[in-house]
């Protein structure tokens, strides 16, 4: 796979084939989907009533100080609670597993003193990641470094001519927020960012998609996302300014 030129009317040069149908996960009937509200309250509701008395120095966070909610939808068949379990004991972190119509997607909510976010759980890269660049949690950073050593991503990458640092759209044709981003993604591709489109109706896009980025990319998930192989990073939703953008992709060339 190449890199991509953005257009209306090219959305990706890792080919064309049959479209995979979107709908029957969990996600209403519009194609482009998007973050329920109910995860804003969430997020609103931690930072108030869970853990609003914590301090934030900007330095690195005690283990102590981080609290990690696995976030499971009702009726989950892809969750593990396990591997959160396997996380809390490596980094001797609190991690409670709860379901919640909140969601569609296994998700964590992390607290991290007077700060919470909530954040992609299709794997322990992705949580790991979270944990580093979020809480600032030097553990997680060394453990997140040995995965990525040893990550079959980047080697599947790798076959496919394409480095590790580049940026992976998830998008679709009707999804609008997707087309806004365009002209940025133009903007920072003219700055030397490498950026690839993973199109979710276009078959070899998705055969792609299951091969090399399951570790980074929640594909069952919600329209748009951004994705990072290098450091495992993964954005839900669409960018609401070029310099975000933009900070999301240099951390992947670093």
């Amino acid at each position: 796979m190449s890199d991509v030129d953005i257009g209306k009317s090219e959305s990706s040069e890792i080919g064309s084939g049959e479209s995979k149908n979107a709908a029957g996960n969990g996600v209403d009937s519009c194609k482009c989907r998007s973050f329920p509200l109910a995860w804003v309250l969430v997020v609103v509701l931690g930072c108030f009533l869970i853990y609003s008395g914590f301090s934030d120095n900007g330095c690195e966070n005690k283990s102590s100080e981080v609290v990690v909610y696995y976030l499971m939808p009702l009726d989950c068949v892809d969750c593990n609670p396990e591997m959160l379990e396997d996380i809390s004991s490596k980094l001797e972190i609190y991690v409670k597993s709860v379901e919640s119509d909140s969601v569609t997607r296994p998700s964590v909510f992390v607290v991290a003193g007077n700060k919470s976010t909530l954040g992609l759980a299709n794997s322990e890269l992705n949580i790991l990641s979270l944990l580093c660049e979020f809480a600032k949690l030097e553990e997680s950073c060394v453990l997140q470094d040995e995965l990525l050593s040893v990550s079959s991503a980047v080697e599947c990458l790798s076959k496919h001519n394409i480095s590790d640092d580049a940026v992976f759209f998830y998008t679709q044709d009707e999804c609008a927020p997707c087309s806004d981003m365009l002209p940025w993604i133009k903007q920072l591709k003219a700055e030397g960012f490498v950026f690839h489109v993973v199109d979710v109706d276009k078959g070899e896009d998705m055969s792609f998609a299951d091969e090399c980025l399951t570790q980074v990319l929640d594909i069952d998930g919600i329209i748009p996302q951004f994705a990072c192989v290098s450091n495992g990073q993964n954005r839900l939703g669409a960018f609401t300014s070029i310099e975000d953008m933009r900070s999301f992709s240099e951390n992947c060339k670093n």
